[in-house]
C-alpha cells in the first residue's frame, strides 16, 4: 500500500480518498476533529461503533500523521479535594513504600543498591561496606497483645508442592539481611543468621537492631497547616 501511494504521489495522483480498513478520509478527520468535544463525540462524527484502546490508537494516529491535535478531547485533571500535604496516610500502602524506603537508607549512607529484574527470593542487593549482601523487606503493622510490639511475618508461603501455603523461613544463603518497617515508622536492620529458621518474630526483642525511623513519612499533617491558614 505504501509503495503504491508513493507511485501515486509521484504521478501526481490524489490517494487522500483511500481509507485501507478505516471508514473516513483524511478529510474527514480534519473537519471533525476542531467540533468534537469528547472522545465518544468523535467517534460518533467517524461512525465508529467500537470504543476500545485500538480505535483510539488508531484515531490518534492518524490525527498525529496529519498534525492534528486531539488535547481538547482529554477532560481537564480533576482537582484534588484535599491539600496534598493533609492526605491521611494509608498504612496499607506501606508494603510498597518500604522497599523504597529500605534502598534509601542504604544510599544515604554511601552504599549503591541494585534490583534485580527478574524475580528472586530477595528485593535488592546492597554493595555494602561489608560486601554484596542480599536484602528481604518486611513490614508489619500487627501489635502483638502478648508483648505490645509489632509482630511481623519474616516468611514466605510457598504457592506450591506439598508446602503449598505454608510459611517457609527463608536460606540464609539467599536472604543476608531483614529490613523490616512497622506501622509506626520504626526501622530494623536484622541479619538473617540471628532469625534463621523463624517465621514471625515481636519486634520488641530486637531493638538493638533498630536502625532509624521513618515516622515523619507516615504523619499526615494538619489540614490547616497544609492549606496555609494560620493555627
Amino acid at each position: 500500500m505504501r509503495a503504491a501511494q508513493r507511485r501515486a504521489g509521484e504521478l501526481g495522483l490524489q490517494t487522500a480518498h483511500f481509507t485501507g480498513r478505516r471508514r473516513w478520509t483524511d478529510a474527514v478527520l480534519r473537519d471533525v476533529v476542531p467540533k468534537a468535544r469528547s472522545w465518544n463525540e468523535l467517534f460518533d462524527m467517524l461512525g465508529l461503533e467500537s470504543r476500545s484502546a485500538n480505535s483510539r490508537v488508531a484515531v490518534k494516529a492518524n490525527a498525529h500523521r496529519l498534525g492534528l491535535s486531539l488535547a481538547h478531547l482529554n477532560p481537564p485533571d480533576r482537582l484534588p479535594t484535599v491539600p496534598l500535604l493533609a492526605i491521611p496516610t494509608d498504612l496499607n500502602q506501606l508494603r510498597k513504600a518500604a522497599p523504597s524506603i529500605a534502598m534509601a537508607w542504604f544510599l544515604l549512607r554511601g552504599q549503591p543498591v541494585s534490583v534485580p529484574v527478574e524475580p528472586v527470593g530477595y528485593d535488592f542487593v546492597a554493595a555494602t561496606s561489608e560486601g554484596f549482601k542480599t536484602v528481604q523487606v518486611k513490614t508489619c503493622v500487627r501489635i502483638d497483645e502478648s508483648t505490645g510490639g509489632y509482630l511481623v511475618a519474616i516468611a514466605p508461603r510457598r504457592n506450591h508442592g506439598a508446602d503449598r501455603g505454608r510459611l517457609v523461613p527463608y536460606d540464609p544463603d539467599e536472604v543476608d539481611l531483614l529490613f523490616i518497617v512497622d506501622g509506626g515508622g520504626g526501622m530494623y536492620l536484622i541479619p538473617m543468621t540471628v532469625v534463621a529458621g523463624r517465621t514471625s518474630l515481636s519486634l520488641n526483642a530486637y531493638a538493638d537492631y533498630r536502625c532509624g525511623g521513618a515516622a515523619s513519612l507516615l504523619r499526615t499533617v494538619d489540614a490547616g497547616a497544609a492549606s496555609g491558614a494560620p493555627g
